[in-house]
């Protein structure tokens, strides 16, 4: 079947798209997902279909400017809506919406980051970028391109029945919980698989094994008797090696949330969380209690900064728990939010 359409001049914008991808290595994250688009467009790009006639797409279309036989078709209709989005302005109360003739009056456009799935990267980072030059508007400043998710191995599907409500999800396992699963099962390299027995086993191995065992140790009224943020002593070796890793956490973690790496973030964040509880269990303050205060007071100390500033950084997953444990650590509000990078308020000692 053969008919007239209107073409976008694609192959005029190799060179370019080649010039934007090489210039700004960031642009599209995986790295490995640069590389693959710049092996598709270094091959050549064909001009692109940007319309049909308007009985084949049930008169639902977009109309093409000056010919109402044809319409807009979706490649460049649908990608067009980010930039028509972008201009919207709705007021606090929702009663006044109206588009803002200049982009820049927003602050809107191009975003920070733009999500996508791995399928449909063709059309977002060459398509789309492609469109913005012919008309002169900026382009992405990163585009985001994750994986799949599986469900026992298999994809997901229609024809399989085998997909699953992430709100029913929720319900049952708590928002946080499900939350911190999907972001720290799967990263944005590889395809994530659910299953019921992978979710409880990480949430069981890290959430409650990990950080809720730690917020218990070093809360319990047997080994923080006066329920107060203890003033530390003298480090020692093992000590400083400790606050070396916690003071370390917050530069390291803040590097992999702005990649964007989240899996890698949240992995920092519970190395040392494991690392804290190891040294919880060697320190023994059910021991120190009796026996030194004031090496209880440091161990103490070290162990409740370090859960504070873990629990700070793990803040943007577990919005819902982060305030509770802040609460049981007895944190005030000026400690619940914000972070220098690379530092937390442990200070190393000679």
């Amino acid at each position: 079947m053969a008919e007239d359409n209107y073409m976008f001049r694609l192959s005029a914008f190799r060179d370019r798209l080649l010039a934007w991808y090489n210039d700004n290595p960031g642009c599209i994250v995986p790295e490995f997902r640069r590389r693959e688009v710049i092996r598709t467009v270094e091959k050549g790009l064909h001009d692109l279909s940007v319309s049909r006639r308007k009985e084949t797409l049930h008169n639902w279309a977009i109309p093409v400017p000056g010919n109402s036989d044809h319409c807009i078709y979706v490649w460049l209709d649908a990608l067009t809506n980010y930039y028509t989005a972008s201009r919207v302005h709705v007021d606090g109360s929702g009663a006044e919406v109206r588009c803002v003739d200049d982009f820049r009056e927003l602050e809107r456009f191009p975003a920070d980051v733009h999500v996508i799935g791995k399928d449909i990267l063709k059309f977002h980072a060459i398509y789309w970028p492609a469109f913005l030059m012919s008309v002169g508007l900026p382009l992405p400043k990163k585009i985001v391109a994750h994986g799949w998710w599986t469900k026992d191995r298999r994809k997901i599907s229609k024809s399989l029945g085998n997909a699953f409500d992430p709100l029913e999800k929720g319900a049952e396992f708590g928002l946080d919980a499900l939350k911190y699963f999907l972001l720290r099962e799967s990263g944005f390299s590889d395809d994530g698989d659910y299953s019921d027995r992978n979710m409880i086993a990480r949430l069981n191995g890290e959430l409650a094994d990990t950080l809720g065992n730690l917020v218990m140790r070093c809360t319990s009224s047997k080994i923080n008797t006066s329920r107060e943020w203890p003033q530390p002593g003298t480090y020692t070796e093992r000590d400083n090696l400790l606050v070396r890793l916690i003071s370390d956490m917050p530069g390291t973690v803040d590097h992999y949330y702005g990649i964007p790496d989240l899996q890698k973030a949240l992995a920092t964040i519970f190395d040392v969380l494991r690392a804290i509880n190891g040294y919880v269990t060697d320190m023994a303050p059910w021991k120190l209690v009796k026996t030194d205060p004031e090496r209880l007071r440091t161990v103490l100390y070290i162990t409740l900064e370090g859960v504070r500033l873990g629990t700070l950084l793990l803040s943007p997953v577990l919005s819902e728990k982060a305030p509770v444990i802040f609460d049981t650590l007895g944190v005030p509000a000026a400690n619940r939010v914000g972070v220098e990078r690379g530092s937390s308020r442990v200070d190393l000692q000679a």
